[in-house]
């Protein structure tokens, strides 16, 4: 019962917090990723996050006196008269365990257990054209997240390996994206489809990585800007770059997607960065397959997504857990 009210006045906190920064909110989104959509529990078992994005804002200075000071970052985001700047605030968390909940001893043969709890602020503006978004990500990881108790509660299961999980560190990374639109067809409210290409890079102690992407998007009402794939938290940019064309009319289209990423740091599979820790070799480069399902119509959004990797970890050493990374994903958004 300690643990369950340490978690609860965390994230009171932080939402405070953040709401007390972002006096415009307009969409409050909730992110549930879970390996257990594929039958499984192992590696990244589990991750939410709890979404605060702004009112969509033709300038920074719209956001108050604090917001006219996101000007001096404006070359990077982007300063044309027809783009939309956002705001976006997450705190949430991540967990991983081994295959074998049942050991009690140090698996050094799988990853590491983990915990992280992360909050970020997003940065990013947009058009049907162009998509520009800066990150930056704080937390810590180990006991203080409380990874143990909120995987014991929430899973209903007792995991025996808890006592190896990572030391307690703080997080902290910087992270880049852009995104451009190659090609889009079809009638603004009917039936239509486009396509972009971005990168995404990020350096700091969770991760230290540059990536390539491509987006793919059809269906019925298609939003303009640009689509959002969820990651585990802290992993990605939070964003929500789409502008509905018609709000009367529903919106249901599907997106696909593929990216590419080298990492030269994964906490995750590296460990600890100022202590000795648990750890195994990890792919150097990785490539991630996702698709979504969406429903919006008026204030609300209904999205389905899954995640599939290649293998993230070097099968040709002693390894025995999973080779590559399943998530589904639930995201509930609401608009007020």
């Amino acid at each position: 019962m300690r643990y369950k009210s340490v978690l609860l006045c965390v994230i009171f906190l932080l939402l405070f917090a953040l709401n007390a920064y972002c006096i415009t909110n307009r969409t409050l989104g909730f992110e549930f990723l879970n390996d257990t959509f594929f039958k499984e529990d192992n590696k990244i078992s589990s991750s939410w996050a709890i979404l605060l994005h702004s009112n969509v804002a033709r300038s920074w200075e719209e956001f108050g006196k604090w917001g006219s000071k996101l000007e001096n970052i404006d070359e990077y985001l982007g300063g044309a008269k027809d783009i939309y700047h956002r705001i976006t605030f997450s705190v949430g968390q991540l967990i991983q365990t081994p295959d074998d909940l049942d050991r009690s001893d140090l698996i050094e043969d799988d990853v590491p257990y983990a915990g992280l709890l992360v909050g970020s602020i997003n940065f990013y503006s947009f058009n049907s054209q162009k998509f520009n978004g800066l990150q930056l990500v704080v937390g810590v990881v180990g006991p203080l997240s409380l990874g143990e108790q909120t995987q014991k509660m929430v899973h209903n299961k007792d995991p025996k390996g808890w006592t190896h999980q990572l030391h307690t560190e703080p997080i902290l990374n910087l992270n880049f994206m852009v995104k451009r639109k190659l090609f889009k067809y079809g009638s603004q409210d009917g039936v239509s489809l486009d396509l972009d290409v971005g990168s995404h890079a990020g350096v700091g102690n969770l991760f230290t990585e540059a990536s390539l992407v491509t987006d793919f998007r059809f269906g019925y009402n298609l939003p303009i800007g640009f689509t959002y794939n969820p990651y585990p938290v802290g992993f990605n940019l939070n964003y929500n770059a789409e502008l509905p064309r018609n709000k009367d009319k529903w919106s249901f289209y599907i997106t696909l997607g593929i990216s590419t990423t080298g990492f030269a740091r994964n906490l995750l599979f590296d460990g600890n960065t100022i202590r000795d820790s648990h750890s195994v070799d990890k792919k150097d480069f990785v490539a991630q397959f996702f698709g979504g399902i969406h429903l919006v119509k008026g204030r609300f959004a209904l999205r389905f997504y899954a995640l599939v990797t290649t293998d993230d970890v070097d099968v040709g050493s002693s390894y025995k857990g999973a080779d590559n990374e399943r998530f589904g994903t639930i995201l509930l958004e609401w608009t007020f």
